[in-house]
């Protein structure tokens, strides 16, 4: 008997890209990842991917739909004249992280965080669409905190 294989994706959810709009969503998993783009200036930096799901009323043919935000932490990227890290850099991402979890309702501080707290925060979250190697993708343009 031929194997069973397990993917993380059901095939019908991935049909069609997440139109463009705002949509109540929440934070459903995280996970590191490294910037593996040899050409990329962040390259080897740490990245987290989030991923939220759509928890729209308003729009149930999108309930729960996922859709990946990622925050670049800039942990790697030297400096232009290759002097060392460029801090400068790394300061505007742990800016832009914690003002991602400002909105989720997160009260960031110190230099230490876990992923963990922000799973099942709520937020609003803008999608726009783009192209990505000739095909239609969503993404998420900015995440806004939860308005009832």
């Amino acid at each position: 008997m031929p194997p069973t294989i397990e993917i993380p994706i059901a095939f019908e959810d991935v049909g069609s890209p997440i139109p463009a709009g705002m949509y109540k969503a929440e934070v459903s998993a995280a996970s590191l990842k490294t910037v593996k783009n040899p050409e990329s200036k962040l390259f080897g930096s740490t990245m987290i991917s989030w991923e939220f799901t759509i928890i729209d009323p308003e729009y149930p043919d999108l309930q729960g739909r996922k859709i990946y935000y990622n925050s670049n932490l800039n942990d790697k990227v030297m400096k232009e004249d290759g002097s060392g890290l460029d801090m400068e850099v790394q300061k505007t991402a742990i800016y832009f992280l914690g003002e991602f979890y400002k909105a989720l309702g997160l009260t960031p501080t110190g230099k230490q965080f876990t992923t963990e707290d922000a799973i099942h925060a709520k937020a609003i979250i803008k999608v726009t669409g783009n192209v990505y190697k000739g095909k239609p993708v969503s993404n998420i343009d900015q995440v806004l905190p939860w308005q009832d």
